[in-house]
């Protein structure tokens, strides 16, 4: 970072080579304890427990230099056909989607001289095609599942799939909740962009 911005971070040389020699000490530490056979790992040769911790303390004094903020807004635009495939059991059929990403990145490193902030936005729009899934097991609960994506070959790709349970609570109002899984990847010459969410969520819809 310093040399990309061509400024010193905060503390000068002091901090500089405090950073500096306590990672070749961590090395030298590592590599001596491979060789006397000292090991936490099964499947691969890993520090014990007080490397690893001692590293963690480097780590996290370095990366205070660098917060980053990502922000993520999306819309959706759907169009579901879904007939019946089993009689009030089990609906099954496309889905089309139009999805709108608008990102807002922020990288900030308030110990460099002068203070660095960058901020960037990016709007995205991008269809989707896929399938939908609705099993009903009684007039109340229902299982759902939808999974869309879209890929455009070597530059990119998207993905979003989710899956959980919907309960009705009367003709105009329903809650849900589940899993979400998305994933979305873009690549221009040496360029790339990649972000990956995944997580429970819970909702609510109303009809009219």
């Amino acid at each position: 970072m310093q040399r990309t911005c061509r400024a010193r971070l905060f503390g000068g040389e002091t901090l500089a080579n405090f950073i500096f020699w306590g990672y070749q000490f961590f090395i030298v530490m590592a590599a001596l304890s491979y060789v006397m056979g000292f090991s936490q790992g099964q499947e691969y040769a890993e520090p014990e427990w007080h490397l690893d911790l001692f590293l963690t303390g480097y780590l996290a004094r370095d990366s205070t230099n660098y917060p980053a903020l990502l922000g993520r807004n999306q819309g959706n635009g759907t169009f579901v056909w879904q007939p019946w495939l089993i009689p009030d059991r089990l609906r099954l059929g496309p889905i089309l989607e139009a999805k709108a990403f608008v990102a807002e990145m922020t990288l900030e490193a308030p110990a460099l001289v002068p203070r660095l902030k960058e901020t960037e936005h990016v709007t995205v729009v991008v269809p989707t095609i896929g399938v939908a899934a609705d099993f009903r097991m009684n007039s109340v609960i229902s299982l759902f599942l939808e999974a869309s994506g879209l890929s455009v070959g070597h530059p990119g790709y998207v993905v979003d799939a989710e899956t959980g349970v919907r309960v009705t609570v009367n003709r105009f109002l329903s809650v849900a909740g589940g899993y979400r899984f998305f994933e979305i990847h873009g690549e221009e010459r040496r360029s790339f962009a990649h972000l990956r969410l995944s997580g429970p969520f819970v909702g609510a819809s109303v009809r009219f």
